[in-house]
């Protein structure tokens, strides 16, 4: 389901049930649930925004975005930060920049909120930019209306809203 033959429903389904667990029994807010990973687990983290839409506020990939078209599970659309390396650098199959630039576009066609970040390095070089991530996500929680940013907090230069 990420285009890669390594996540399937299952694994959807594994993370359905921990949600439902996590919210019931250990205080989780429901509203602020985020996905994010590198390389295979990024393409997993950007299948994962769309594919469970139903509660995924916000996804952040290092190295990640959509090897092919994925279905959303329903109208709303998550966040996305994208961050992977320039094209022809950041490559192992896939080149991630092509990858992070076909999710973004997705996302973007249906209206949510995009920040792609291109580090100009190789794989999964995204690292140095832990802090920018959570910002992000503590700023769009599920559903955020209005977008709380005009313009990217200290973010690096390389990073703008797509």
């Amino acid at each position: 389901m990420s285009g890669t033959q390594i996540f399937g429903a299952g694994d959807f389904n594994l993370t359905d049930q921990l949600f439902a667990c996590a919210v019931r029994d250990h205080n989780v807010d429901p509203r602020r649930v985020f996905t994010t990973g590198c390389s295979a687990g990024g393409l997993f983290a950007d299948a994962m925004a769309a594919r469970r839409s139903s509660y995924v506020a916000a996804a952040a990939s290092n190295s990640g975005g959509w090897v092919q078209q994925v279905t959303f599970q329903n109208a709303h659309t998550p966040s996305l930060m994208t961050v992977h390396g320039k094209p022809g650098v950041d490559v192992v199959i896939s080149d991630f920049s092509e990858t992070s630039a076909t999710a973004n576009l997705a996302f973007k066609n249906r209206g949510a909120f995009v920040v792609t970040c291109d580090h100009g390095g190789g794989h999964c070089g995204g690292g140095p930019l832990a802090d920018e991530i959570w910002t992000f996500f503590k700023a769009h929680p599920f559903g955020v209306d209005p977008e709380p940013w005009s313009a990217l907090p200290a973010f690096p230069a390389y990073c703008r809203i797509y």
